[in-house]
């Protein structure tokens, strides 16, 4: 397996240059400023960004020539609308919010910003479908939350008129765009996710991590890449990523994510716990940890789990344990009243514990009990089984 360093560095490799969108940065002194960068100081509030953004406005370049440090410069402008400004050169396509438009674009003149390629050759008009989230909606804004599962045409279309991308940050209990793009009930085109991070959405840093798990269990790789690619930024937790898409049985995603993480044997064990602990268990999952990783079925954890297989899965997990070397073990008499309230395949459960070599206290017993004198069942299927 290639080393994670490597993966995530040849993935920086193949970025666009719309990755330097621009924060305050904490104080950094001169001697340690990153190479060919430049420490703007905006009404004194710092940014570091590169010379190339520099070159970019005519009048921040003169500027500079004629600063004493070459490394520094200093203005007086309102560090929140210059930010945009900062943005709008370095992430091509982005574009200034309708609120503060006017504003910007005398911004732009006044330090003689060359435009950005996108906005020379995009198309004046959004395009069809576009047109009917824009017509449909209020604002703007609401229209590009309701297209985040369009595709990345008709995002781009309706982002040009004015988008603000962090219009609903603030939004009570975080029910905004970006914390739902990615649900149970569906989730956004990739590219939706790749504008958060290019236009720079402010909330990432708090709530990057629970969108990248909501990813990992309902969204498909594509989602994944798009966070995977900020990982030397970011640092997500990978491994909870996995269990996420352990709990939603997203083998997929799993194995797409051990690429860059290889579970260590706790995790295994956890990992192997959520995939075996419901009552519909992960078939698919716990197969795929069996033969990727050569998890162990311990005698313990098989016994604990009998009452809530249902037979399919007890009889993968039965054969597993016994090519591993498992010996047949005793069902007990409190054992068997355990299996008989779990699912409501129960007594298949029991003849196939003893046609695979298990002795199962009192099964004679139990065969001659009508089905409505057992204990309720704690899971019902809805499949017809044949008796063995």
């Amino acid at each position: 397996m290639e080393n994670i360093t490597e993966i995530l560095d040849s993935l920086i490799e193949t970025q666009s240059d719309n990755e330097n969108i621009v924060e305050e940065s904490p104080t950094i002194t001169q001697n340690n400023l990153p190479p060919d960068h430049i420490k703007l100081l905006v009404s004194g509030n710092e940014f570091i960004v590169p010379k190339k953004t520099i070159d970019r406005s005519k009048l921040l370049t003169s500027l500079l020539e004629a600063s004493e440090n070459k490394s520094e410069i200093s203005i007086e402008e309102n560090p929140m609308l210059f930010k945009h400004i900062l943005n709008y050169i370095n992430a091509d396509g982005y574009v200034f919010p309708n609120a503060l438009k006017t504003q910007l674009d005398e911004l732009m003149k006044k330090f003689d910003v060359s435009k950005n390629f996108a906005d020379i050759w995009a198309k004046s008009e959004p395009n069809e479908k576009a047109k009917l989230y824009l017509n449909k909606y209020t604002s703007v804004d609401e229209a590009f939350s309701r297209a985040k599962f369009e595709d990345s045409h008709t995002l781009r279309s309706i982002y040009r008129e004015g988008v603000d991308i962090n219009f609903d940050i603030n939004t009570p209990n975080k029910l905004n765009m970006f914390n739902w793009s990615v649900t149970a009930h569906g989730a956004c085109d990739p590219y939706f996710l790749e504008m958060m991070f290019m236009f720079g959405r402010e909330d990432i840093k708090t709530d990057g991590q629970h969108v990248f798990e909501m990813c990992c269990a309902f969204g498909d790789t594509r989602h994944i890449e798009v966070f995977m690619k900020r990982y030397h930024q970011y640092q997500w937790d990978i491994f909870r990523g996995m269990r996420y898409a352990v709990l939603h049985n997203n083998i997929t995603n799993l194995h797409h994510l051990t690429m860059y993480h290889t579970p260590n044997n706790d995790e295994l064990e956890i990992l192997w716990d959520l995939a075996t602990g419901g009552f519909l268990g992960g078939t698919r999952v716990s197969i795929y940890l069996m033969h990727m990783f050569e998890v162990k079925i311990k005698k313990e954890k098989l016994s604990e789990k009998i009452k809530n297989y249902f037979i399919d899965m007890l009889e993968i997990m039965l054969e597993s344990y016994l090519k591993q070397g498992g010996e047949p073990f005793k069902i007990t008499k409190e054992m068997v009243d355990e299996i008989l309230k779990g699912t409501d395949d129960r007594l298949y459960k029991l003849d196939l514990l003893h046609s695979m070599g298990f002795e199962v206290e009192g099964l004679e017993e139990i065969k001659k009990i009508d089905e409505k004198d057992l204990p309720k069942s704690s899971a019902r299927r809805y499949v017809e089984l044949r008796p063995f």
